[in-house]
């Protein structure tokens, strides 16, 4: 009788956990300013999805719009939808890309043939209120490498 207890709840909560987000997922969510000034970043989690929006602040002191995020876990790995605004003459273009992330870190790498190579998320080692993106694009030699840290809300 105990075995079958212990055998239901266990097929109970499986499903539970296989969708569940990860730790270091999880770790995004807050306020996160860029420390050249150039804008920030807000992460918040809804349900099993992590959200973010990503702001650029231009030479007029304006605050737009650069990126919405959206990670999910899907099938043991974690998934990044990423959409992108850019002006172009009065015009805003909108760019979708998919990158898919490996299983112990937090790199996720393009789908499609597009400009963005990869993107790669470490948290400071002694601090986890320090946050670097490094940001891989087709026929670049370095990353792109933007350090933030997380502020107050």
């Amino acid at each position: 009788m105990t075995r079958l207890f212990i055998l239901l709840f266990v097929l109970a909560i499986v499903p539970f956990a296989q969708a569940q987000l990860p730790n270091r997922v999880k770790k995004l969510e807050g306020l996160w300013e860029y420390n050249e000034g150039s804008g920030f970043e807000r992460w918040e989690q809804r349900g099993e999805v992590m959200y973010g929006e990503s702001f650029r602040i231009n030479k007029l002191g304006d605050t737009l719009i650069a990126e919405n995020f959206e990670i999910s876990y899907v099938n043991k790995r974690l998934v990044l939808n990423l959409t992108a605004y850019h002006m172009v003459n009065d015009s805003i273009q909108i760019k979708e890309k998919v990158l898919v992330g490996k299983r112990r870190k937090m790199e996720f790498s393009g789908l499609s043939g597009n400009r963005l190579k990869q993107l790669e998320f470490k948290f400071g080692f002694l601090s986890k209120n320090r946050l670097k993106l490094f940001i891989h694009h087709q026929g670049m030699l370095k990353p792109q490498k933007l350090r933030m840290v997380r502020r107050e809300i």
